[in-house]
C-alpha cells in the first residue's frame, strides 16, 4: 500500500473519530442529570443516585437562586425534606428565619392552628409538612429551626407563647410586662429592639429567676434575647451568626443529618464567608456539607430574577447544562471527582436548573 495513502486514511479516521467524540464535561453531564417534578419528587433513579452521593453528609443546603419570591420555593423544600426523612431519618430543617418565626411555625405543625402562624408567611410549605407529619409517629415528625435574626412580625407573638400562666417573680416582672402589655401586632423594628435590650439587661442581672420561672422554655427564650443579629440587619453580613446559631442547635440535638434552605449568597462553598463554607470547615460538619445551588432560566417573579452568585459560570451553564434541561426542574450531580466538573463542584456538589418557572 502506498504509505502516503495509508497516512491520509489514518488521518481521516482520527479526525472523524475525534469529531464525534464528546467532550468530557458533556459526557459527564449526560450521565449525571435527572429531571424531577415538584408534585412527584425524585424518582427511584434520582433517589438512588442521591443516596450514594449523600451517604457521608450531615447537612444538605438548598439555595434559593434567581429570586426569593419565586413560587416554587413554597414546594421545593418539601421535595428534599421528604426524601431526606425517608432515606436518612431527617427530623429538623432550618430556613432563613429566626427562632421566633420557627417557634410559631412549630406551634402550627404541632396543633394545626393556623392562627399561630407568623403573619404574612406563605403557608403552602407548612401545610404540606403538617399533612406529612400527620402520617408519622411523633418521634419522627419534622420541626423547624431558626438560626437567623428575629422577625419584627413574629417577635412578640412568639415570646408570649413562652410565658407561663403564673405570675412572674418580682425581680423580672417589669421586663416580662413589656412582653405582656405590648400588642403582638407591633412591627416597628426599633421598638422591638428596645424591648429586647430591656430583656437582655434584666436577663444579665436575674438569670436564675428567668430560668426558674420559664422552666423548659428558658433555652429558646435566652437564644432569642441574646441573638447577635436583629431586624435592622437584613442587608448586613449574617453568615457567621447563622452558622454559630446552627452549631448551637446541633450541640443540643446531635441529629445525623439536617436540611437547610437559604438564599444562594449564603450557600456557595467557594466563598469563604458563607454559611455553607463556614459550616463545611466546622467541627462535626467539616467536609460534610452538601450544597445544591440553583439557576433560574426564563423564570418570572415579582422581583427581578438574577443568578448573580453564579455569574462566573453562567456562560457554561447556558452552553453545557441548559441543553440537557426540559421545562421544569433538572438536578445535576456534580459530586464526582471527574476533573471536567471541578470548577462547578467548587460552588456546590449539586445544581438545580429551574426552567420556565414562576
Amino acid at each position: 500500500m502506498d504509505p502516503s495513502k495509508f497516512l491520509l486514511g489514518l488521518l481521516f479516521f482520527l479526525t472523524t473519530s475525534l469529531s464525534y467524540a464528546q467532550p468530557p464535561l458533556t459526557s459527564y453531564l449526560q450521565s449525571h442529570h435527572f429531571s424531577f417534578s415538584l408534585d412527584s419528587g425524585f424518582n427511584n433513579t434520582t433517589s438512588n443516585q442521591l443516596k450514594l452521593s449523600l451517604k457521608d453528609k450531615k447537612l444538605v443546603l438548598q439555595a434559593e437562586g434567581g429570586s426569593h419570591s419565586l413560587n416554587f420555593y413554597t414546594t421545593l423544600p418539601f421535595v428534599w425534606i421528604r426524601f431526606l426523612h425517608e432515606n436518612f431519618g431527617l427530623t429538623h430543617a432550618f430556613f432563613e428565619m429566626g427562632r421566633t418565626t420557627s417557634l410559631l411555625i412549630n406551634q402550627y405543625l404541632q396543633t394545626g392552628d393556623t392562627g399561630s402562624m407568623p403573619p404574612a408567611i406563605n403557608k403552602t410549605l407548612w401545610r404540606s409538612l403538617y399533612a406529612y407529619n400527620a402520617t408519622l409517629p411523633p418521634a419522627q415528625r419534622i420541626t423547624t429551626l431558626g438560626p437567623d435574626f428575629e422577625s419584627r412580625a413574629s417577635y412578640l407573638k412568639a415570646m408570649k407563647l413562652l410565658l407561663p400562666a403564673t405570675d412572674s417573680p418580682s425581680d423580672i416582672k417589669q421586663a416580662i410586662d413589656l412582653i405582656k402589655n405590648t400588642s403582638d401586632t407591633l412591627k416597628v423594628c426599633d421598638s422591638i429592639i428596645r424591648i429586647n435590650d430591656a430583656l437582655k439587661e434584666s436577663l444579665t442581672r436575674h438569670k436564675a429567676s428567668f430560668q426558674q420561672w420559664l422552666g423548659p422554655n428558658y433555652p429558646i427564650f435566652e437564644g432569642i434575647v441574646l441573638n447577635h443579629r436583629n431586624c435592622n440587619d437584613r442587608y448586613n453580613n449574617r453568615n457567621p451568626n447563622m452558622a454559630s446559631n446552627f452549631l448551637g442547635f446541633d450541640a443540643e440535638l446531635k441529629d445525623p443529618i439536617y436540611y437547610g434552605e437559604l438564599g444562594e449568597a449564603h450557600t456557595l462553598l467557594n466563598n469563604h464567608n458563607t454559611v455553607g463554607a463556614i459550616l463545611n470547615r466546622s467541627g462535626p460538619f467539616g467536609g460534610k456539607v452538601a450544597v445544591c445551588n440553583l439557576y433560574c432560566y426564563n423564570c418570572t417573579a415579582t422581583e427581578e430574577v438574577s443568578n448573580w452568585p453564579l455569574k462566573k459560570i453562567e456562560p457554561d451553564i447556558i452552553k453545557y447544562f441548559l441543553p440537557l434541561c426540559k421545562p421544569g426542574f433538572t438536578l445535576f450531580d456534580l459530586s464526582g471527582d471527574d476533573p471536567s466538573i471541578k470548577k462547578y463542584r467548587e460552588y456546590g456538589q449539586f445544581l438545580i436548573i429551574a426552567r420556565d418557572q414562576q
